[in-house]
């Protein structure tokens, strides 16, 4: 799976469906209402949503897991998972 980059959403269908959600450019919860964002929710996927803490209201949810990555240099990565309490 790579980054969506300029595009909202990627879809990765398999054993167990992917939707794989960018939503750097969104501001309310309005905009992921009119991208469908809610219909992948419940679609029996996995959803993973990329710069959710733009919306944190909406993604403060206990069955939500935070994966965090941060550079640590040039090709190393500190991976972080955390569940909401």
């Amino acid at each position: 799976v790579v980054s969506p980059s300029y595009t909202l959403l990627n879809i990765y269908s398999g054993e167990t469906d992917i939707y794989h959600f960018d939503i750097y450019r969104l501001e309310t919860e309005d905009d992921l209402f009119n991208i469908g964002y809610f219909e992948y929710e419940n679609a029996g996927g996995i959803v993973i949503v990329e710069w959710a803490e733009n919306l944190p209201e909406i993604f403060d949810k206990p069955e939500v897991i935070h994966v965090d990555i941060e550079r640590e240099g040039e090709v190393t990565r500190k991976i972080t998972v955390r569940r909401n309490h």
